[in-house]
């Protein structure tokens, strides 16, 4: 294979070069395009920045009143208002928060620190693994609550507590 048909297979492949046991060099524009879409898959810092305030530079993740939250988005930490999260789902070892306009972000806390964290008065747990923004509760029974499209479960330890804060609300 010539140099130049050799070139020409790496540049249409951007993968290994079949006579080099070596990758090709950053200045493949298509790779770069692929690293920095793997580095901030659908939602980026930019697509947060509408949630988010002005003032970064704190390393606790809540501020001192609690009505901020820090989250981190590939290497760009956002503070976003406390008010702009619908709910809550945990998994596992994390939480992953789900905001207006099909926006969520994964955080690695665990739900019980982030529930003691946030203001009581506006969250309430539901679920083993839920906890919900009583301010944008649509509809609830003894069994379900609806927050826009999604239906969320009401365990059945925290059932009567749970419709009791909730039937208070809308007195």
């Amino acid at each position: 294979m010539s140099r130049h048909a050799l070139a020409h297979f790496c540049s249409e492949r951007h993968n290994k070069c079949p006579e080099s046991k070596y990758r090709r060099p950053a200045k493949c524009t298509k790779m770069n395009r692929n690293l920095i879409a793997s580095t901030f898959p659908k939602t980026s810092h930019k697509s947060l920045a509408p949630l988010a305030k002005n003032d970064r530079n704190s390393n606790d993740p809540f501020d001192k009143e609690g009505q901020s939250i820090w989250v981190e988005k590939g290497k760009v930490r956002v503070r976003i208002p406390v008010r702009n999260i619908l709910y809550v789902k945990a998994e596992h070892v994390y939480c992953r928060l789900f905001f207006p306009n099909d926006q969520r972000v994964l955080k690695r806390i665990s739900l019980d620190r982030l529930t003691s964290e946030l203001p009581s008065g506006k969250f309430l747990r539901v679920h083993r693994s839920y906890l919900v923004n009583v301010d944008y509760v649509e509809h609830f029974n003894a069994s379900k609550i609806l927050i826009g499209k999604t239906v969320i479960p009401i365990g059945r330890t925290w059932r009567k507590e749970a419709v009791s804060r909730l039937r208070q609300l809308i007195q």
